[in-house]
């Protein structure tokens, strides 16, 4: 007898794989340039935060700017450590660490690409397109889990065999 409305497996299954896409779109955007044309087109985040490091960006991008272009693969790896891990406080580091990442994601593909749209590069859209699949997946896996809490509902099979 089914006593909640819970989703699928498949549901659940679904939410962690879009999360770990999520978490390697953000690690392969740290080898890739996240600008597609013009200053930078050449250079990898990671390039950009060595640059940053010894001070060579000159003003072109704001200081301390790796901090922000390493927030998502860090990200990454810890949606990778925290994927085989079930329960509400994994549930809730994993949206945290969504929503951190996600948010950053869309902040570095503005402030490299200084709000040019065209000038997007590989690494911003698997930035983006990589927040886009980590919402998703945090949406799937919070739905489960509000399903999981509704009220149990009757089933229909035992109407039809008590003969009402």
């Amino acid at each position: 007898m089914r006593t909640h409305r819970t989703a699928p497996r498949t549901v659940i299954w679904a939410g962690r794989a879009f999360t770990l896409l999520a978490a390697a779109l953000w690690f392969a955007q740290g080898f890739l340039p996240m600008v597609g044309r013009g200053t930078f087109s050449e250079s990898t985040t990671l390039d950009l935060v060595r640059m940053d490091l010894d001070g060579r960006l000159g003003g072109l991008l704001p200081d301390g700017i790796s901090v922000l272009l390493l927030t998502t693969p860090v990200a990454a790896l810890v949606l990778v450590a925290l994927a085989p891990w079930g329960g509400r406080g994994a549930g809730w580091a994993r949206g945290a660490v969504v929503v951190i990442g996600a948010t950053v994601a869309v902040l570095q593909a503005v402030v490299v690409t200084g709000g040019e749209w065209a000038r997007i590069g590989p690494g911003a859209w698997c930035a983006l397109v990589g927040a886009g699949a980590a919402v998703l997946g945090l949406v799937l896996c919070v739905r489960d889990r509000v399903l999981d809490r509704r009220e149990p509902v009757p089933s229909s099979a035992g109407a039809l065999t008590s003969g009402e």
